[in-house]
């Protein structure tokens, strides 16, 4: 017979009888993979949006200088630096809510981490066969400095694919949608 007071019970007996009760429930261990894809994504965030608002000065500031510095301008249109940009900031803000909201482990981090991510892939495929164009046709295929530009775009466009696509698939299991408030 166990009795709860008995000071010559082992803790480990009285354990196991608590254990058995009905009344004592096991709460699994929440998935660390909200936390994770949370303080990546305040890291990236940071990373983005200061990269982002130095991009736009500098872009602003030296747009005129760098001709009469003897420096070829980006053979991109403006329009397409200007929007590349401004929507690679409002994706850090996107992003850094996303964050947020997952190191708090909240549902919402999950949806907003899918939204950044459908966004981030569309905007990634869309940049690099818009440089992959405009490279191809300012070199016209002939320079080999070219084609290696094309190549290195498309590897390094495709290695930016690897953290939103991670994120959709660790952070959309059943265990982690539950675990989520």
């Amino acid at each position: 017979m166990s009795d709860a007071t008995n000071p010559f019970e082992s803790p480990q007996a009285a354990a196991a009888d608590v254990s058995n009760s009905p009344d004592y429930a096991v709460t699994p261990p929440r998935p660390k993979s909200p936390l994770v894809f949370g303080v990546l994504s305040l890291i990236f965030a940071a990373f983005g949006i200061v990269g982002g608002i130095a991009g736009m000065v500098i872009f602003a500031v030296m747009e005129d200088q760098l001709p009469a510095q003897g420096v070829q301008p980006l053979p991109f249109p403006k329009w397409y630096l200007t929007a590349t940009q401004v929507s690679g900031f409002l994706i850090s803000l996107l992003l850094l809510a996303a964050g947020v909201s997952l190191v708090r482990h909240k549902d919402s981090g999950r949806k907003l981490f899918n939204a950044y991510s459908w966004i981030a892939i569309a905007v990634q495929v869309l940049s690099t066969a818009f440089a992959v164009y405009v490279v191809l046709t300012v070199a016209a295929g002939s320079d080999a400095a070219a084609i290696g530009g094309v190549v290195g775009g498309v590897i390094g466009g495709m290695m930016g694919l690897i953290f939103p696509v991670l994120g959709m698939i660790f952070l959309n299991r059943n265990a982690v949608k539950q675990s989520l408030t």
